[in-house]
């Protein structure tokens, strides 16, 4: 699958002259994206701010896979900085890479935890009845794996619960 308009914004050409473009109108099961080939050596912005990004002649363009694309941006990134990390930058990555850490190495108070512990236990009349309302006309469905609720059967599905197996 090709995006058309924003091949038509890179090549100022037929878009059917970009290399791969016959594989990319073939394959509907992957997402192709346009790609600038003097983007190996100059970077996007630099291209952009010169006006040599949108607008060119298609033998300067090729259409690659997004996970192709995205591998050739990783790798050229790496290899244009040149500078290998510091296992303190490896570290920090692989933690922001890991979601929001913001409690990473800090514990909650006990009267935090002494909070939070009531406002499980307690919920106001008012939250009780937002749950009680949100689990009206939801029915159990099983597949033979997995149980769900839902208002309606699933394709596949059939009522029911599966019934819970013992761990040995």
């Amino acid at each position: 699958m090709i995006c058309f308009e924003y091949a038509k914004n890179y090549c100022k050409d037929d878009i059917s002259l970009i290399e791969n473009y016959d594989k990319a109108v073939a394959d509907l099961t992957k997402t192709w994206q346009c790609h600038h080939r003097r983007e190996l050596e100059t970077p996007r912005k630099e291209l952009i701010k010169i006006g040599e990004y949108y607008n060119r002649p298609a033998s300067e363009l090729i259409f690659l896979t997004k996970a192709e694309h995205t591998a050739l941006h990783n790798k050229v990134n790496k290899y244009r900085l040149g500078i290998p990390c510091s296992e303190e930058a490896k570290q920090k990555m692989s933690i922001a890479k890991q979601g929001n850490k913001y409690m990473l190495g800090k514990h909650h108070s006990e009267e935090s935890r002494k909070k939070i512990s009531e406002a499980k236990k307690n919920p106001s009349e008012e939250t009780r009845k937002k749950m009680s309302e949100s689990h009206k006309g939801l029915l159990w469905f099983n597949n033979g794996i997995i149980t769900v609720r839902a208002k309606s059967c699933p394709e596949g599905f059939v009522k029911g619960r599966l019934k819970k197996v013992k761990q040995i």
